[in-house]
């Protein structure tokens, strides 16, 4: 590009506060209704598949239908997280090495030390948990807590349908039980259809 030529380019984000507005000419962003035919339904699984190439150090890029490639970030590859309110210590990108002399240095563990998946690995079951339009790609994950999810987000949930949450203590108005069916969809559970009989307050089994 030069100064003073013209071009075309799309609006991607605003900000109002500091007056400067995000432009982009990425084909697929100048282009965006027509990649937001081709990306897959939301919640949509795949059944083996193959992994395309290690990106990013230590995520994935997962051959799907045809061209089709999508991301498979490694926080997302068969771990289900914990409610731990410390997040685990990440193990050291350095590894200490033995010199002729004695001494120790260290050196940077290769990638392939660090990732849990290899290239042309089949994985059996994969599911789309959200589609990033930017890039053109789906968001892939997993994980078994989402691969058992009866919805991925608020918008697949309707009246009468049952799901299966967990129980993650009082509201702080004490008026319900806050439930947690994964990662992306929370609820109430209201205290008047917790029992046949009205109660005032939550009970104390709730609290802890």
């Amino acid at each position: 590009m030069r100064v003073n030529e013209k071009c075309q380019a799309r609006v991607t984000s605003v900000d109002s506060a500091n007056k400067r507005i995000c432009l982009s000419m990425a084909p697929h962003i100048l282009a965006l209704e027509s990649c937001r035919d081709t990306l897959p339904a939301l919640a949509k699984k795949y059944h083996n598949v193959k992994v395309e190439k290690v990106i990013f150090g230590s995520s994935f890029l997962i051959s799907l239908d045809g061209e089709l490639k999508g991301f498979l970030h490694k926080s997302h590859v068969d771990e289900i997280p914990t409610d731990a309110t410390e997040e685990a210590e990440e193990a050291p990108k350095f590894k200490p090495k033995k010199t002729p002399r004695g001494t120790s240095i260290f050196v940077r563990r290769k990638i392939e030390d660090e990732v849990s998946l290899k290239v042309g690995q089949i994985l059996t079951q994969v599911r789309v948990k959200e589609n990033n339009f930017f890039d053109g790609r789906p968001v892939l994950s997993c994980r078994e807590d989402i691969l058992r999810a009866d919805a991925l987000n608020y918008n697949q949930i309707v009246p009468g349908m049952f799901l299966n949450a967990t129980i993650r203590g009082a509201s702080k108005d004490g008026k319900g039980v806050n439930l947690k069916v994964n990662s992306f969809v929370k609820g109430l559970f209201p205290m008047e259809h917790m029992v046949e009989m009205p109660i005032r307050q939550t009970p104390p089994k709730f609290d802890q």
